[in-house]
């Protein structure tokens, strides 16, 4: 079956960077975008509610109306929702993708980086766990510098001292570790290239590629 990609526009920053790293892999990607309302949405992160189920649905509606069968949602926490729906289209889905990569090069524990609410909820910790993969995190003033990082790429207010820091710190869990980055403001902000860093959001985007490549 013919891919058809649909990719639902969220934060500008978030989503430009999903955009411009599948166009450097394939400068004719074919997809079609739908644009929510972000700060409706985000206003209701990073809880699950019922508010926040209804929106994401209605917004997922309107997507498949442009007549797409494979989506990429160009934010980690929203999955957590998603999960909740009946979408009759493939996800790509971070967690998955993210887990079948970690299997491939059999690592069984990681390291997970991203906002304190990822580090510190059960949602990627319990599918990880069932996976039989477990997860550690940073110390708890590193995990607050992480999310400082996180909130500046989101605000555009980041600065070259609070990058380097954090990209050392990823390089140094790095070394004995798989790191996982579950957030897309931190891949905007990561610098180097590790077969230990597993970055979910540039996951999704080459399972993307792969998914048009292979059916188009």
């Amino acid at each position: 079956m013919q891919t058809k990609l649909g990719i639902l526009k969220l934060d500008d920053n978030s989503t430009q960077f999903y955009l411009d790293e599948l166009n450097k892999m394939c400068s004719n990607c074919s997809y079609k975008t739908h644009r929510a309302n972000f700060n409706e949405i985000n206003n209701l992160l990073p809880n699950p509610s019922k508010k926040l189920t209804r929106l994401v649905s209605e917004n997922i509606d309107t997507l498949l109306h442009l007549d797409v069968n494979t989506l990429l949602i160009p934010n980690i926490t929203l999955h957590q929702t998603i999960d909740n729906l009946k979408i009759n289209a493939e996800i790509i889905h971070p967690l998955v993708e993210t887990v079948v990569n970690l299997k491939k090069e059999k690592h069984t524990k990681v390291v997970l980086f991203g906002s304190i609410y990822t580090m510190q909820s059960d949602y990627i910790k319990s599918y990880f766990k069932e996976n039989k993969i477990a997860v550690q995190t940073p110390l708890k003033k590193e995990q607050t510098l992480i999310d400082d990082v996180r909130k500046q790429l989101f605000k555009q207010t980041e600065n070259t001292d609070l990058i380097a820091e954090y990209n050392f710190m990823v390089k140094k869990y790095a070394q004995n570790n798989a790191v996982v980055i579950a957030c897309t403001e931190l891949s905007i902000a990561l610098q180097i290239s590790n077969r230990k860093i597993f970055d979910m959001a540039r996951i999704q985007i080459m399972k993307a590629f792969r998914l048009i490549s292979k059916r188009n």
